[in-house]
């Protein structure tokens, strides 16, 4: 167990550097942020994922669920770069002009305002010459390793509630 944790750390310390992620619980119509400082020519690839609770603690894709995504540049009196209204799944990809911080927003959309949604959110930074078209799916290999780790965490987790009830 204590060995397994080891591994994990170092597979989730190495890939910290190329990928962060996040995820929340929100509702329809609620926008949630979040800030990044940027350097200057930084590619960004922003990937996201959202899910609706079906019943209990179950979520699952609903083709009715819609996500809005704006990324402003703070320090330019909030100049808007991206601007996109989506499904519950896709990506989007830009290029920091000058450093400084971004404020990254996500705004569900959803029939039912009163369900509950999760919204898994991955960026990817990179120098403009180390991520191209081409490279697109390793992006998506990191994030998928990043969301399998932090499920192997929460199983984790969940193993050391049990053993500390025991």
């Amino acid at each position: 167990m204590a060995n397994m944790l080891k591994q994990i750390s170092v597979i989730v310390l190495v890939l910290v550097q190329l990928v962060s992620g996040l995820h929340f619980y929100t509702s329809p119509g609620d926008t949630r942020c979040f800030y990044e400082e940027l350097p200057k020519d930084q590619v960004v690839i922003g990937k996201f994922d959202a899910y609706v609770n079906s019943r209990g603690n179950e979520f699952e894709s609903d083709s009715r669920l819609k996500l809005s995504i704006t990324v402003d540049e703070t320090f330019d009196n909030d100049h808007r770069v991206v601007s996109q209204k989506s499904s519950s799944s896709g990506d989007f990809t830009f290029s920091a002009l000058d450093s400084g911080e971004h404020k990254f927003c996500i705004t569900p959309s959803y029939s039912d305002k009163t369900t509950k949604i999760r919204v898994f959110f991955d960026l990817v930074q990179a120098a403009g010459e180390t991520i191209d078209s081409k490279r697109k799916d390793e992006v998506s290999v990191l994030t998928n390793k990043v969301k399998q780790l932090n499920n192997m965490i929460q199983e984790i987790q969940n193993e050391q509630k049990l053993m500390r009830v025991s």
